[in-house]
């Protein structure tokens, strides 16, 4: 984590690991093949 300052308040920023953007790569997919079986092909083209 890293500290800085944003208007004028001390705020804690995190990056995720490799692993963790892994995981949400996997799970952005996931739910992108959901969305295209309840909402149909259309709503990918959008």
């Amino acid at each position: 984590s890293e500290s800085i300052v944003s208007e004028g308040r001390n705020r804690r920023v995190y990056r995720a690991t490799q692993a963790g953007e892994a995981a949400l790569a996997e799970d952005r997919a996931s739910l992108a093949e959901l969305a295209r079986e309840v909402l149909g092909p259309s709503w990918a083209e959008n």
